[in-house]
């Protein structure tokens, strides 16, 4: 009787994790990812990415590592996107994952069948898999709210921001208070631009710098939401 064969969709953070943790365990699995190289939303050259240019790490370097895998010690506090992308790459060849990937072939679709799943490729292959995990991410299609009232002025989600350059010189609104709303309008001054914000219900925010440093670590028994800002220090602690 052949082994179970397992399927990971996706070399983002999560397909690499899943890839390293079957391949420790001994299981079966394929790897597809339709870019070219793995790292998901942090390649920028990746079509369809939310990243934009000045984006770097919300949480902690030292809370946000792979087990088993700290990020450089020269990493500041909070990286950039490309530091995690140098990171993403170094744990994929680190830990031989690169091998097992078929780069350029993404799924067109996937049916449950007795045993197992049937997934077709968009090379024309199909395969029969014991299981299926979609490590796909949850950033790749922009969610846009249908607003009352007419707006002469132009209206895009953020996932098509890449530069301050891009507002120079005007007014922006933000809304929402999710990762893109609090972080993006960080960025806008250095066009400059005049940036606002604003959300639909409250939500605590702390800076990124706290008595010197992050405050990650005192965070986590609070299990508080943290949003950034610029700010350089935090007059709670």
């Amino acid at each position: 009787m052949s082994e179970p064969t397992y399927l990971i969709i996706g070399a983002g953070p999560c397909g690499l994790s899943l890839a390293r943790a079957f391949t420790q365990a001994g299981l079966s699995y394929e790897q597809v990812e339709r870019h070219s190289d793995v790292g998901g939303i942090w390649d920028l050259g990746n079509p369809g990415t939310p990243m934009y240019r000045s984006a770097h790490f919300i949480s902690s370097k030292t809370t946000s590592a792979f087990l088993g895998f700290p990020m450089p010690a020269d990493y500041p506090d909070y990286p950039t996107n490309r530091q995690i992308l140098d990171y993403l790459r170094s744990f994929a060849r680190t830990f031989g994952l690169y091998g097992r990937i078929r780069f350029g072939v993404g799924v067109v679709d996937v049916q449950e069948m007795p045993g197992g799943w049937q997934v077709s490729f968009t090379d024309g292959q199909t395969r029969t898999y014991a299981g299926v995990i979609c490590a796909t991410g949850t950033n790749w299609e922009p969610q846009m709210p249908e607003l009352p009232g007419v707006f002469d002025g132009d209206v895009r989600h953020s996932v098509t921001y890449t530069s301050p350059d891009e507002f120079r010189g005007g007014a922006c609104w933000c809304w929402a208070p999710g990762i893109p709303g609090a972080t993006s309008p960080a960025t806008l001054p250095a066009a400059p631009t005049r940036p606002s914000s604003a959300c639909g219900a409250g939500t605590t925010s702390f800076p990124s710098g706290c008595s010197g440093g992050p405050p990650t670590p005192w965070r986590q028994g609070a299990r508080t939401s943290r949003r950034s800002s610029s700010g350089p220090s935090c007059r709670a602690c």
